[in-house]
């Protein structure tokens, strides 16, 4: 569960063999502190059938909603990872729950980390007290500079920025231990690799954390010698579409300090949650933003999922990124003929 009433939240809850019943009730047992005044008492039902799930809605007042889509008077079926809505709160159905169960999402300093990422975060912190180079694996705005950071706070040494067009054999590096932050490796000249392989030789003070794309020596006209001496750690971060719990957080984080408050509804990380967002977290809190103002100056005072933008988030621009979010659940089958319900009806008290 990653968002319920008006915030976000990190609930974790296995499926019995009986299946489980999301609802009031269920908040009230584990979570009393959750306020979600448009969900039953007992709302919809989710039974596993590994590898799948079994979903009901349990005529409900505000409606069940699986991948977007109104679940009305019947079961579906659905293959995970997949959406729920139910009244105000948002589920996500995965195969397994044990890397959540347990966790908190950090968002200190308006940085957000949870489960998902955290592992990242930990092994940077680990090749920085063993002086290791680190190579950040990610897709562009997926926080590649933010486990960096951690790098560089706990070697407490001198930063330097270079970005790989910049270095030339006329480059100079501070005395000192420094740690670089080596940007767009991809466009290292020959001159500008052998200037940082003679940086490496002289200086056993240096540290290098590099971040791109993808691996190092499989870079087009990198020197393999140079990029095992920089990968002698590698760290991967997972897209955005990748980490639901944090998403959540992040829709929170960009409504926060905004100069016309306005509050989110659960249809919009409903609908975050479904679109791919190849620009990952930077692109998704900037899309929220200009929907939030858009909604403000229409006199809104919460930000619904029909509010953002029909294109933000799609279409994919980065090679490689899928053209549909994994989230968005494949329906495989249903227990009786009858379509699905596309219109949203109006809420009401549950």
């Amino acid at each position: 569960m990653v968002w319920s009433g008006g915030a976000p939240c990190l609930l974790s809850f296995r499926i019995p063999v009986g299946g489980l019943t999301i609802g009031r009730e269920l908040l009230a047992s584990l979570a009393p502190s959750l306020h979600d005044d448009r969900i039953s008492r007992r709302h919809a039902h989710v039974t596993a059938h590994e590898p799948n799930f079994l979903i009901a809605d349990l005529a409900s007042r505000n409606g069940t909603y699986v991948a977007g889509q109104a679940l009305v008077d019947r079961e579906i079926q659905v293959s995970p990872p997949c959406v729920v809505r139910t009244g105000r709160t948002v589920s996500v159905l995965v195969p397994d729950v044990g890397m959540f169960e347990g966790r908190e999402v950090d968002r200190s300093g308006g940085v957000v980390r949870g489960p998902s990422s955290r592992h990242a975060g930990e092994r940077a912190h680990a090749a920085a007290d063993a002086g290791q180079n680190l190579v950040i694996i990610a897709e562009p705005g997926s926080g590649k500079r933010i486990v960096a950071d951690r790098y560089v706070r706990q070697r407490r040494a001198r930063e330097l920025v270079i970005f790989g067009a910049e270095l030339g054999a006329s480059a100079q590096v501070p005395q000192g231990a420094v740690t670089i932050l080596l940007e767009d490796p991809q466009l290292l000249t020959p001159a500008g690799q052998a200037t940082l392989a003679g940086w490496l030789d002289a200086r056993p003070d240096l540290a290098v954390v590099t971040m791109c794309w993808g691996e190092l020596d499989r870079l087009h006209g990198f020197d393999p010698q140079l990029a095992r001496r920089l990968s002698q750690v590698e760290v991967r971060l997972a897209p955005l579409r990748e980490r639901p719990e944090e998403l959540a957080y992040l829709v929170a984080v960009a409504l926060d300090g905004q100069p016309d408050p306005i509050g989110a509804h659960a249809s919009l990380v409903e609908a975050c949650l479904l679109r791919p967002w190849p620009g990952n977290e930077r692109e998704l809190i900037s899309a929220v933003q200009r929907a939030a103002r858009r909604a403000v100056e229409g006199g809104k005072t919460l930000l619904r999922g029909e509010d953002l933008g029909a294109d933000a988030g799609y279409p994919p621009q980065v090679p490689g990124s899928p053209t549909v979010n994994p989230l968005q659940a494949t329906v495989l089958a249903a227990d009786d003929g009858r379509r699905r319900r596309t219109t949203t009806k109006p809420e009401t008290d549950a």
